[in-house]
């Protein structure tokens, strides 16, 4: 009986065929309509059947197809959305409600996919049928249907992108669509009317099919500027919750795979350690930097407040002080993670961080080293912000504190660990944010901080800057004859002259930063009675004292520290640059970059003496490195010889960062010069 009310209707449309040329387009899709009509009828007579089955031996996909062919064909533009002569048809034959028919089969998954797919398709034609209030309010009802349907995980990945559509058609028509989406019958207890098709997003933001259907589709609908959607998020959704969570699972995750590792995992040079997978947990944070760039502020404070609370300064900090090394260095590589190039940018040829969003990044960056962000102060008197200040300053001191466990890392024993804390410090420095900085050096003490600009400007900075150039050239004196020797050829471009030009951005862009340092600096002063002489900050003395140990260093760490210091050398910050480098007037403690310099260049003498043919051996590593070789690519059954390849590496190491400190204040003291 199926059969044949079916395939009446087949047969019909059949003898039709010959006279398809003379039938206009109208007159065709209504010929298919009136076949899938028939097909929707027997469904409704006969729902125990395996329509799924059915549904392919009948064609009934490409009966949709046809239809459909028909619509986009009449608006092949965006300037044709005018209601055609199709588009009128199809409206008139209500084609809609039959695929709600078809749709109610709640056990025919394959029927229930092939119709999302359509309405779909239908939505995304030129003419707008949404504008139809009575086809909105039946795709929302499919919508329902859909959301709550037994069957729902076998077709999710369609159900996600359906929803999407909405969110996207919404966001493009706001005043006509909100009114539909928001049930203004449904009031939550004084909180408003619910807001269905972002809870239904938000129920799927983490599904792993369908995903990232709705997380485009929150971001659409957070879009829209009307106070209906912020206080529909705020009052009365789990997204900010959802998100959260969203971003810690991400970081259990990618911890997963060395949580299980044993505590001495690592003792070979972390050869045993496995990598975390980063990817669910930066997608997680990436989906909440555009949540802070396109939701209303009041949304985006709300967001960061409870990622702040919840998530950054128990989870990740936690992880940070309590653990194994493998655990820490595992976290402290996430985090770095976040703040450099993003591949998909550096694939598309342009620049850009993981995460954009200056507030995102600061959190972040400030949990690390227990400071408060700025938008956390308090709007009352500047006294309570230097107390709260003052306050953060002796939690810092603490030998629990964040900063204080990473700059005691520095030192590890373990060179993995050791240099995982020093380049996740240099990524948080490169952000070149004031709070930071002065967490890490304590540059608030400064007195001249409120004036940073106009001491930079003053003859003190240029004699104690040139004293310290014409030191660094007295170093390079003791090895003028390996430098004769590795001379770049007149074709080849010198290494120095790429120094300048990166010495000149660095510290032009520091120099930009006067201008907010200079307020921010006004926040973080103590009040008078609280400011203490000015000492060397534990961070500048470890790195230091580090660097001392440079020939016994592994590369990467010694990257990581010439990186530190030329940062710290093209801040705006004059006592700064005293303190570090020892300069006239200043106690730059126990320690400081003078001294270091001055030791490692003895030491690199007295390597050096017993050793014969050096310019050459110098040439022939100087020659490797720039074909990217590095010691430990060097196989040699010679002990010796692998000791003199892993110096030669490090005092070559040890003349460019030499160079770059020089380049760094020489860019320094032409900028300051523009300031006059």
């Amino acid at each position: 009986a199926i059969k044949a009310a079916v395939s009446s209707s087949s047969s019909s449309s059949s003898s039709s065929s010959n006279t398809t040329s003379s039938k206009s387009k109208a007159e065709l899709l209504r010929d298919h309509v009136v076949y899938l009509r028939s097909f929707s009828e027997t469904t409704q007579q006969d729902r125990a059947s395996d329509w799924d089955k059915l549904l392919i031996s009948y064609r009934i996909p490409e009966e949709l197809d046809s239809v459909l062919q028909l619509l986009e064909d009449e608006n092949p533009s965006t300037e044709s959305i005018h209601q055609g002569s199709c588009m009128m048809c199809f409206l008139e034959e209500n084609v809609m409600e039959l695929l709600n028919d078809l749709l109610s089969l709640k056990n025919s998954v394959g029927v229930q996919k092939t119709v999302i797919k359509t309405v779909i398709r239908a939505l995304r034609l030129r003419y707008e049928l949404l504008d139809n209030g009575s086809i909105a309010r039946l795709v929302m009802h499919m919508a329902q249907e859909l959301e709550y349907s037994p069957q729902r995980q076998a077709f999710a990945l369609v159900h996600c992108e359906l929803l999407y559509t909405l969110c996207d058609k919404v966001y493009r028509n706001p005043a006509s669509l909100l009114p539909v989406v928001i049930n203004e019958n449904v009031n939550t207890g004084g909180l408003g009317c619910e807001f269905l098709l972002l809870n239904w997003s938000i129920q799927h933001l983490q599904d792993a099919a369908g995903g990232e259907y709705a997380q485009r589709g929150i971001l659409a609908l957070l879009s829209i500027p009307d106070h209906r959607v912020t206080n529909a998020v705020v009052n009365h959704s789990a997204l900010i919750e959802r998100a959260v969570r969203m971003v810690d699972m991400g970081f259990q995750s990618a911890m997963k795979t060395i949580d299980s590792l044993a505590p001495g995992s690592m003792d070979e040079v972390g050869s045993r350690r496995k990598r975390p997978d980063p990817t669910p947990f930066y997608a997680s944070l990436r989906f909440v930097d555009h949540v802070v760039k396109v939701a209303d502020i009041q949304v985006a404070n709300r967001l960061l407040d409870i990622l702040d609370a919840n998530f950054l300064r128990q989870t990740m900090q936690q992880r940070l002080i309590k653990g194994s090394e493998v655990q820490h260095v595992g976290v402290m590589e996430l985090l770095r993670g976040l703040f450099e190039p993003d591949p998909m940018w550096i694939k598309q040829g342009r620049y850009g961080r993981r995460l954009q969003q200056p507030q995102l990044i600061g959190m972040i960056a400030h949990s690390i080293l227990d400071v408060s962000s700025p938008r956390r102060l308090s709007s009352s008197a500047d006294a309570e912000n230097a107390n709260l200040r003052a306050a953060e300053a002796e939690a810092r001191s603490s030998p629990c504190s964040l900063l204080q466990v990473l700059v005691d890392r520095i030192d590890s024993m373990n060179e993995e660990e050791s240099c995982a804390a020093l380049e996740l410090l240099l990524s948080l420095l490169e952000l070149n944010d004031f709070w930071v900085v002065d967490a890490l050096t304590q540059i608030s003490r400064d007195k001249a901080c409120r004036a940073c600009i106009g001491v930079l400007r003053s003859d003190a900075f240029q004699s104690s800057t040139r004293k310290f150039l014409d030191f660094l050239e007295t170093l390079q004196q003791d090895f003028d004859k390996v430098d004769e020797a590795n001379t770049p050829n007149a074709n080849e471009t010198s290494q120095e002259d790429a120094y300048r030009k990166d010495s000149i951005k660095l510290v032009s862009s520091c120099f930009q930063s006067c201008g907010e340092w200079e307020t921010e600096a006004i926040l973080a002063q103590s009040p008078p009675s609280q400011v203490e002489e000015q000492q060397t900050s534990v961070f500048i003395s470890a790195v230091l004292a580090k660097l001392s140990t440079f020939f016994t260093n592994s590369w990467r760490v010694n990257l990581a520290l010439s990186g530190i210091v030329s940062r710290l050398l093209a801040l705006p910050s004059f006592q700064l640059q005293s303190t570090l480098i020892g300069g006239e007037g200043q106690d730059g403690g126990d320690i400081d970059l003078t001294n270091v310099l001055e030791k490692l260049n003895n030491e690199a003498k007295v390597k050096l003496a017993p050793i014969e043919n050096v310019e050459e051996k110098v040439s022939k590593k100087w020659a490797e490195l720039g074909r990217g070789y590095h010691s430990h690519d060097l196989n040699s059954s010679d002990a010796e010889e692998n000791r003199d390849n892993n110096f030669f590496s490090l005092f070559i190491l040890m003349r460019e960062m030499r160079v770059e400190f020089k380049t760094v204040l020489e860019a320094k003291l032409i900028c300051s010069k523009a300031l006059r």
